[in-house]
């Protein structure tokens, strides 16, 4: 059994809803995969690009479908393409609005809007929550990484997150 932050009835001391799932092979329960979308913005992939941060994991360009955004001086990027750049699995609840995701041991869980992510257990503060924009989740990219242990580097002169997974 794994602790994770979630959508029940029971608080911690800081008023943070907690609960626990059972990580199975097959997923957990409540969550879905969650789909590979294929929309259209309102402008051409080279010119939202070139107003937004480029993420290279090991070296490597992330495309996203929706470009990359930031709040408070921080890069959010649509979840699913990150995720799955970092190698790992990511699930949606549409009910609570969260995200569950895991690399072999290491699970994280988000919820939109709030500025807490569990990692292992751990209740760690975000600087910006996760958020939907353009009917996509949007996670904040270093806090994403580092829960996963990869080294990150921002770029500001070229507006360049660099992830390095480990």
């Amino acid at each position: 059994t794994l602790f994770l932050y979630t959508e029940s009835d029971s608080r911690n001391s800081t008023g943070v809803e907690i609960g626990t799932y059972t990580i199975t092979r097959g997923g957990v329960e409540g969550y879905t995969t969650v789909p590979n979308p294929n929309t259209q913005t309102s402008v051409s992939a080279a010119e939202a690009y070139s107003h937004t941060a480029t993420v290279l994991v090991n070296g490597n360009t992330v495309r996203f479908d929706v470009p990359p955004t930031e709040q408070n001086g921080r890069t959010l990027v649509p979840m699913r393409a990150i995720f799955e750049a970092l190698g790992a699995d990511v699930s949606w609840n549409e009910d609570s609005q969260s995200v569950l995701s895991n690399i072999g041991d290491t699970f994280i869980f988000l919820t939109v809007g709030k500025n807490e992510m569990m990692v292992d257990g751990t209740l760690t503060t975000l600087d910006v929550p996760p958020v939907i924009l353009n009917n996509r989740t949007f996670v904040p990219v270093r806090a994403i990484s580092e829960a996963f242990n990869c080294s990150v580097e921002w770029d500001a002169s070229v507006r360049t997150v660099r992830i390095t997974t480990r």
